[in-house]
């Protein structure tokens, strides 16, 4: 009867470990925006700082050093890694350490304890006022208790907060680029033993293009019909067919002059230069191409973007252009003259890196084309369409079963052997 029992447990055992460990997350995606990239190096002029030296810990409140610096200095942060958090290696004053984001939040009063959004934060703008109001409400026995006041516009979203006179005195205003969570502008203080101020105001981003990064965008938006690709010098080298949801990658392959790479958008892979991709996937005004990765050269950029829309005599891609930029991002805006052609096309880049965002862009020339895509994100080798769980895992999921079956033969066998007395 008890080995019975034995045998009902591992049974039981062997049923449900591998439903529990079927449950463990895998790769999960985080909530940043997809610009946010390892290897970007981001910059922040100090405005204001305190003339103390400041403690700088890690998340166990251990001591790494201490910095201080002056107005003028650069802060800087690169990024290491972008998972469920960000790390990266963060400079201010005399201090180089490795970090999270969310400790230097803590550490440097970008936050409101426990709400750390610090030098990048994550851009699911719901769940971050929660946090950020949760962090100052009023609950009893909340020192944090104080005012949270947030506003927004398309561009910045911004947390004012002011603790109260009864709780303490820190007073932290941070301000954010809604669409990629980098931090624009702070000023942060407070009075506990010594007086701790800090105002930055971004600067700058630096990242270069690297061979064998795959870069990815989302297709939000695509035409129903296959579509011709074809090389440089005209002749076909299939046809492509795509849907929405689907992710159109390219691969770089030669970084020297016109970036060349492997794309692949639906069923066709092709390693073709980008001003041709540009072109056969109307991401231009013929004959400007900046296509899925622009030059940072602006001023050139814009001139040559005019000159492909203007009104010359025997232009056919005579239309209106308008251009706009912020510190961050820049947008084309391209309508074509009806009475040349029907073509429209909105191309968002990046502008410190060059990379499209966003953009839709359409024509209705025998067929109508129209093809949306947004940014999605970089890796190094090619990620695949159905996450994978970590081997351990799948090993387990394999070794569990083996070994129960072998614990019931082993006490079937000890069962007989008792009944007829055999020891082995």
């Amino acid at each position: 009867m008890k080995l019975n029992k034995i045998k009902s447990i591992i049974i039981g055992l062997c049923i449900l470990l591998p439903l529990i460990l079927i449950m463990v997350p895998i790769n999960q995606a985080n909530s940043y925006h997809g610009s946010i990239l390892e290897g970007k190096k981001y910059y922040w002029k100090i405005v204001n700082v305190t003339s103390e030296v400041v403690d700088f810990n890690d998340e166990s409140y251990q001591l790494i050093g201490k910095w201080n610096a002056t107005s003028g200095q650069d802060v800087t942060f690169e990024i290491t890694n972008v998972t469920a958090s960000i790390k990266g290696e963060l400079s201010i004053g005399n201090l180089t350490t490795e970090s999270t984001d969310s400790n230097i939040a803590n550490q440097l009063t970008l936050s409101v304890w426990p709400w750390f959004p610090g030098l990048i934060s994550s851009t699911d703008w719901d769940s971050v006022k929660q946090a950020a109001i949760a962090a100052a409400n009023y609950t009893q026995g909340n020192y944090m208790n104080g005012s949270m006041e947030i506003t927004n516009d398309s561009s910045l979203i911004t947390f004012k907060y002011i603790q109260n006179d009864t709780c303490g005195n820190q007073n932290t205003t941070l301000i954010y680029n809604m669409t990629t969570g980098v931090l624009i502008e702070c000023n942060t203080e407070f009075l506990f033993m010594n007086d701790y101020h800090l105002a930055l105001q971004f600067d700058h981003v630096e990242y270069e293009i690297e061979k064998d990064e795959i870069y990815r965008w989302e297709i939000t938006n695509v035409t129903s019909s296959a579509v011709s690709f074809l090389n440089e010098t005209y002749s076909e080298i299939g046809k492509w067919a795509a849907s929405a949801g689907d992710i159109l990658k390219f691969r770089i392959t030669n970084t020297t002059g016109d970036i060349k790479g492997v794309l692949t958008i639906g069923n066709l892979t092709t390693e073709e230069k980008k001003s041709n991709i540009a072109n056969q996937l109307t991401l231009s005004i013929w004959p400007w191409f900046p296509g899925l990765i622009s030059s940072t050269n602006w001023e050139t950029v814009k001139q040559s973007a005019e000159s492909a829309a203007n009104y010359a005599q025997g232009n056919y891609m005579n239309g209106s252009l308008e251009i706009t930029n912020d510190s961050y991002f820049i947008k084309f805006k391209y309508i074509q003259n009806e009475t040349c052609g029907n073509q429209n096309t909105t191309l968002i880049y990046e502008m410190f890196s060059g990379i499209l965002i966003e953009c839709y862009t359409e024509v209705n020339f025998t067929n109508h084309y129209y093809l949306g895509l947004e940014f999605d994100g970089i890796s190094i080798y090619d990620v695949p369409d159905v996450p994978k769980r970590p081997i351990g895992i799948e090993l387990l999921l394999f070794i569990i079963p083996a070994i129960a079956i072998i614990a019931i033969i082993y006490l079937h066998k000890k069962k007989i052997s008792k009944k007829l007395n055999i020891s082995f």
